[in-house]
């Protein structure tokens, strides 16, 4: 059957059985392999934050929680934590335990890069897993735990209003060095309320007013190299014009060098 194609070995002892609908890539197919062979662990941090739709790094290991004691070990595709997790940090989905969506948040902020962190967390409010009241009731969730005093301003910086990671990630390089934009998802109208642009994020001039607003905007490739998209900018440069309204564009590369992005919105302010 594996010759034919009608199973795929996802690993030792679990297949995934062809026009089940579901990919061998797919996380859910990897994550009840896991369960079906290792079984009573938890689900957790990375993978428990793709099956809640707020993690798309796409890492190949499966994170799994296991009570302290027990004789399970990591290996390359599976990485094991010995956690001892409340009732209410467990929930059931699609038959398998996951940690709960503000567990699995608190996990993935202390366990990933500051930029990464922060687009985990304005996806999670964004998708409305997590609400802005529970910010401080998640920061005090990982207050005394490894890498909380590296991520602790963080709490106060999610936004569900970032619509990509990758704006989350200006944000992040923004917010770090200190300049805060004023607004997110900013509209720019003509005088017969067309929308000519919208921002995803915007500074007022404080030290010269008459210059209007610095509009910047997180340019990911995927979407902006379409040519539909190419023409779209454009239109939307030209309808600019004229109007005391600047713009900056940053692309993930721009967001991997810390100075890069507060340079260039200093120099623009």
């Amino acid at each position: 059957m594996l010759r034919q194609g009608a199973l795929v070995r996802l690993r030792r002892g679990a297949y995934l059985v062809d026009g089940c609908g579901a990919s061998s890539e797919s996380v859910w197919a990897e994550a009840r392999a896991v369960v079906l062979t290792v079984p009573g662990v938890v689900l957790c941090a990375s993978t428990a934050a793709r099956l809640w739709g707020v993690d798309m790094s796409g890492s190949g290991t499966v994170e799994v929680a296991s009570r302290p004691g027990r004789p399970l070990h990591s290996r390359p595709d599976l990485r094991v934590h010995a956690w001892t997790l409340r009732p209410d940090e467990v929930v059931r989905v699609r038959g398998m335990a996951v940690t709960a969506p503000a567990r699995t948040v608190v996990d993935v902020v202390l366990g990933s890069p500051r930029p990464d962190a922060l687009a985990v967390l304005d996806r999670a409010l964004r998708k409305g897993l997590v609400g802005p009241d529970d910010l401080a009731g998640l920061a005090c969730r990982a207050s005394g735990r490894p890498g909380a005093a590296l991520v602790a301003d963080l709490w106060a910086w999610g936004d569900g209003r970032a619509e990509s990671p990758l704006e989350s990630r200006v944000r992040f390089r923004c917010l770090d060095a200190g300049l805060p934009p004023d607004d997110l998802q900013v509209e720019i109208r003509d005088r017969e309320g067309a929308l000519l642009a919208r921002a995803d994020m915007a500074y007022r001039r404080r030290s010269n007013p008459s210059r209007g607003l610095l509009l910047v905007e997180a340019d990911g490739a995927s979407v902006h190299a379409a040519p539909s998209a190419v023409y779209r900018d454009r239109a939307r440069q030209n309808g600019l014009t004229g109007r005391e309204v600047d713009m900056l564009r940053f692309t993930y590369r721009d967001t991997v060098d810390r100075l890069t992005i507060p340079r260039a919105v200093r120099a623009a302010r």
